[in-house]
C-alpha cells in the first residue's frame, strides 16, 4: 500500500501543532499524519504501541501511540535521542493511555 500523506513536516511544525491542539488523545493517528506527514523514523514496540519522531536541526518531537491514539508527546534532545531517552519537555501526557 502506497504512503497518501503529503511530504514530513519539520520537527519544529509539528512541535506547534501537538502544543495547540486539543482533545489529541482523541484524534486519531490518520488524521495527524494527514497534516504532518508520517514519519520513516518510528519504532514499533509491542502490544500495539508505536513511537514516531518528527526530526530537524534543531529539534525532535517524539510522540507514543497505542492503537492509533497519541499516548504522549516529548521533546527530544535532537543530538541525543536513544529509544528510552528522558525528554526535555513533556509537551502532552495521557496517563489513562486511552
Amino acid at each position: 500500500m502506497a504512503n497518501t500523506y503529503p511530504e514530513v513536516a519539520s520537527a519544529e511544525v509539528a512541535e506547534i501543532y501537538f502544543r495547540g491542539v486539543k482533545n489529541l488523545a482523541e484524534r486519531p493517528l490518520d488524521d495527524i499524519f494527514r497534516l504532518l506527514g508520517m514519519p520513516v523514523d518510528y519504532d514499533d514496540w509491542d502490544l500495539g504501541r508505536v513511537v514516531y519522531q518528527w526530526r530537524s536541526a534543531r529539534r525532535c518531537v517524539r510522540i507514543h501511540t497505542r492503537h492509533d491514539r497519541v499516548n504522549a508527546v516529548y521533546l527530544m534532545d535532537r543530538v541525543d535521542i536513544p529509544r528510552f531517552g528522558e525528554a526535555l519537555e513533556v509537551i502532552f501526557d495521557n496517563p489513562d493511555g486511552q
